[in-house]
């Protein structure tokens, strides 16, 4: 037995030639593959720094109501960059759409829930107690 596994050790050793050079023209396909996802995450990164730069540049300039509505459209710019590149939500595999879907899910229901709990608290239904004028 021992000695059936010492030739396969020797035969795994003795690796030609022409297997050696396949072996490193397999990995520099992958490296190139490599450095181009590197180059798309720097990039994504770059405009994430970029939006967060302009989130705070428009907290100085007096938009009224649009103030709001363009940041909350930056907000949701920057929830698709990190979803689709970082969180691999573009991936073909089904798993992280699904964990995603059911966390936004889960957050709506707990968003409603509040809401429900704060109109209904104290009888009124959200209206602030009337004032008595002495």
């Amino acid at each position: 037995m021992k000695n059936g596994t010492r030739e396969a050790r020797r035969e795994a050793a003795h690796v030609s030639k022409d297997d050696r050079t396949n072996t490193v023209d397999q990995v520099e396909p992958l490296n190139a593959g490599l450095r181009k996802s590197r180059r798309r995450i720097q990039l994504v990164w770059i405009c994430l720094l970029l939006l967060a730069a302009l989130t705070v540049g428009t907290a100085y300039i007096p938009l009224g109501a649009g103030n709001m509505a363009l940041n909350i459209l930056i907000a949701a710019i920057k929830v698709a960059l990190i979803g689709t590149f970082f969180m691999h939500l573009a991936a073909p595999q089904l798993v992280p759409r699904m964990v995603c879907a059911i966390a936004a899910t889960m957050l709506v229901v707990m968003f409603a829930l509040s809401g429900v709990d704060y109109y209904t608290r104290d009888g009124n239904g959200g209206e602030p107690p009337r004032m008595s004028h002495p």
